[in-house]
């Protein structure tokens, strides 16, 4: 039967080495030689198709003139100069992949059409460990591929973990995060020509990043959060790169990786369609280039703990004024000012120039200078505002408090001076408002518990150099958390109404200059898990025995 069968196969060489010419002339590029149908013939068997895996290849013939054939038009449709090499290697993802298409499985003598796009994935599958993927339901089977996975082929929508075609069978789609991939990316992949977007986030993936010249149509492409390391996939900032990758995109993901580039490197300008950019959390360095200026259509733009350095242009604010919606710049070593430009960002809903030292990597922004009164004409959209640890001066804005929609509001760690406008009472969405280490003066302002129907759960304003006592009127606001006034120069006594303030769990009063006792009414706030009542000199009297009440009670400290 096997002697047979090799005669068999051999009785095909002339059909199918007649059809390994055939070239499509869409681009004129030699990589898009494909194969024709051989010759039919009634004395080969068929076999049902079954969406079984095949971990491993099974058995080919040693090296049929079929095989020859089959791997010359893998040679030439090979998009670098190692595909003969590897084709040769027995330990190589291409050689595996190869061995497979010449299988009943793999159907290269059985359907030439698409014997391209199943060696490109089926070189996915051995490079990246497939056998160890969590589901491999469908793959390296002798089913058509636009239904691996089990997922109908042939609809315009993508579905989790698939692989999903058009209405030709082509791939269109295919999702694979957080899946178990781990490897390195075949440069193969550049043969699914119709690709429209790659989801591989959340794997184990290492090395670079193929550049895939042929994705003229790929619309998303999302590596984020796995170990790629060298160049960003862009296309190149020099008259050599022909590359069309960027041609069609409009979401790029890569965030959570090893890349070290510049930005400088890479022409921006062939990317023009982007309305996501996520270089978040990678090795980047350098100034941002003017070719940014052409991003017009961004709406999500992060590029938070990175390595950069030098200024923001205005020419980029006014760049990005348009659609903006997302600005995450934390801990990405850029500064500036901020222009009068900022109030045409009138879509903006998200500002993030802050630094923290929690975060893993990234380094301090260096903003500085006042906050223009523009800013009010975000009052729409803008929800979100970091600015902790730069160098913010003057009177704290008064046009912030124009932003009523606004939800956060965190300036920790600058020098605003002035005192805190009672117009405060105007944010009705404010849920956090954290200002300590800062320069504020003055009186808290009794017009915050006007707040008390609405939704503030933070007041931070500890280290600065307010005076005067915490309002009485303050006992109005029961659904704030957390209230910090520590390191200040307050004074008074500490308001038994503090007792309504029912859902507090931080109460932070430290080193201030109250007089009197600690009221007893503390012990009626049963959520409270955190107290700090250090450095307070003029209180006297015990510990009120109801302070045993607090059950929550976690952290206590008293004496420095």
């Amino acid at each position: 039967q096997i002697v047979m069968a090799l005669l068999l196969l051999t009785g095909l060489v002339g059909g199918l080495v007649g059809g390994l010419v055939a070239r499509k002339n869409k681009d004129n590029d030699k990589n898009d030689l494909i194969l024709s149908s051989p010759a039919p013939t009634t004395l080969l068997p068929t076999t049902s198709p079954s969406l079984a895996p095949s971990a491993m290849p099974s058995a080919a013939p040693s090296f049929s003139a079929e095989a020859v054939a089959l791997q010359q038009v893998l040679v030439e449709a090979s998009v670098w100069d190692q595909g003969q090499a590897l084709l040769n290697d027995s330990v190589s993802p291409q050689y595996q992949a190869f061995v497979w298409l010449l299988t009943p499985e793999g159907g290269a003598l059985n359907n030439p059409s698409s014997v391209l796009q199943r060696y490109a994935l089926a070189t996915l599958y051995y490079a990246t460990g497939g056998p160890q993927w969590k589901d491999t339901t469908g793959w390296l089977s002798s089913a058509s591929e636009c239904t691996w996975y089990g997922q109908t082929p042939r609809i315009d929508t993508h579905a989790p973990n698939s692989a999903l075609c058009d209405l030709s069978d082509n791939v269109r789609y295919l999702v694979l995060n957080n899946h178990n991939l781990i490897g390195t990316l075949p440069p193969e992949l550049a043969l699914l020509r119709e690709i429209r977007e790659w989801r591989l986030s959340g794997n184990d993936l290492q090395g670079p990043a193929p550049r895939l010249a042929t994705w003229s149509f790929v619309q998303l492409l999302d590596l984020s959060d796995n170990q790629l390391t060298g160049p960003l996939p862009l296309p190149q900032d020099n008259a050599s790169d022909s590359s069309l990758f960027g041609a069609s995109l409009t979401e790029l993901v890569l965030n959570d990786n090893l890349f070290n580039d510049t930005l400088q490197e890479f022409n921006l300008t062939r990317v023009s369609q982007l309305s996501t950019l996520d270089l978040s959390r990678n090795l980047l360095t350098g100034a941002l280039p003017d070719t940014m200026a052409s991003l017009t259509r961004l709406q999500i733009l992060r590029l938070r703990e990175n390595y950069f350095e030098g200024e923001i242009d205005d020419a980029l604010w006014q760049a990005w004024s348009s659609r903006l919606q997302i600005l995450d710049l934390a801990n990405a070593g850029l500064g500036g000012t901020i222009p009068t430009e900022l109030g045409a960002l009138r879509q903006l809903q998200v500002m993030d120039l802050s630094y923290s030292s929690r975060n893993r990597q990234g380094i301090r922004n260096a903003f500085y200078g006042t906050i223009p009164e523009s800013i009010a004409h975000l009052q729409d959209t803008l929800v979100e505002l970091y600015w902790d640890d730069n160098q913010f001066n003057g009177t704290f804005p008064q046009a912030l408090t124009e932003l009523t929609n606004l939800q956060i509001l965190e300036a920790k760690r600058n020098q605003f001076s002035s005192t805190l406008p009672p117009s405060l009472a105007n944010m009705t969405a404010l849920q956090n408002l954290a200002l300590h280490n800062n320069l504020l003066t003055g009186r808290l302002p009794t017009e915050l518990a006007l707040l008390s129907n609405a939704n503030l759960r933070e007041f931070q304003v500890g280290t600065n150099q307010l005076t005067g006592p915490i309002p009485t009127e303050w006992g109005a606001l029961t659904r704030l958390t957390r209230l910090f006034v520590n390191t200040n120069f307050l004074t008074g006594e500490i308001p038994t109404h503090i007792g309504l303030m029912t859902s507090l769990s931080s109460f932070v009063i430290h080193t201030n200059l109250f007089t009197g006792q600690f009221p007893t009414q503390i012990g009626k706030l049963k959520q409270l898990s955190m107290i700090q009542l250090q450095n307070l000199y003029g209180i006297t009297g015990t510990v009120p025995t109801e302070f045993g009440l607090l059950t929550n009670m976690a952290r206590v400290r008293m004496t420095e």
